[in-house]
């Protein structure tokens, strides 16, 4: 769809978690290096700024969970209330390592609500 509308992507795909009960809403996008108009679901955001608590999984993507669990105690520990709207970016190309504990995931957890 970028690349279709003449826009360019500059960066690794992530993940913006909206909802996280007992289903997930999601923001799945990548980077761009100018906003550009929408259509359907396909909507140009700004990530949020502001400070954010980060650690750097490395493993499947299917096993992310856990270091949320463990940034999300981290929060508990710390006073901070659990909140949603934190976001995952890849830092390597999971198609271009040879051992999927290889694959590095960014986790961004917003400390501002």
């Amino acid at each position: 769809y970028v690349a279709d509308q003449g826009g360019e992507v500059v960066g690794m795909p992530f993940m913006r978690y909206l909802e996280m009960t007992d289903r997930f809403l999601i923001d799945a996008g990548v980077p761009i290096a100018e906003a550009m108009a929408g259509e359907d679901d396909m909507l140009s955001k700004v990530l949020p700024r502001g400070k954010a608590a980060t650690t750097l999984f490395h493993g499947e993507y299917s096993l992310v969970g856990q270091a949320w669990d463990a940034i999300f105690a981290w929060g508990k520990e710390q006073g901070i209330e659990q909140h949603y709207g934190g976001w995952d970016v890849y830092e390597n190309d999971p198609a271009e390592v040879n051992d999927p504990s290889e694959i590095r995931t960014r986790l961004y957890y917003p400390l501002s609500g």
